[in-house]
C-alpha cells in the first residue's frame, strides 16, 4: 500500500529548471523574507509551475497565501479521497 501510495505521489513531481524559476525568484524572495528566505527557491518552483508544495515547515504552510502548501496529513487526506 505506501509504495503504490508514494508512486502516485512521485508521479507528481515536477522537476524544475533554473532558468524556469528565476523569473519568479524575486516574487519568492518577498513572500518568504519575514519567515525564512531559504525557502524561496521552493516558492519560486511553485509559482513557475503553478504547483502545489508539500511540506511540513510550519511558517511556509501558515505564514503565505501566495503558494498552496500541503502538510503530510493534508497530503495523506488527498491521496486517500
Amino acid at each position: 500500500m505506501v509504495r503504490e501510495d508514494s508512486s502516485e505521489i512521485l508521479a507528481r513531481v515536477t522537476v524544475v529548471d533554473e532558468r524556469t524559476l528565476l523569473p519568479y525568484l524575486s516574487q519568492a524572495k518577498d513572500v518568504v523574507v519575514s519567515f525564512d528566505p531559504k525557502d524561496a527557491a521552493f516558492v519560486a518552483c511553485a509559482l513557475a509551475t503553478r504547483s502545489v508544495v508539500w511540506s511540513d515547515d510550519g511558517p511556509l504552510h501558515d505564514k503565505q497565501n501566495v503558494i498552496k502548501v500541503l502538510n503530510t496529513a493534508e497530503m495523506l487526506e488527498l491521496i486517500s479521497q
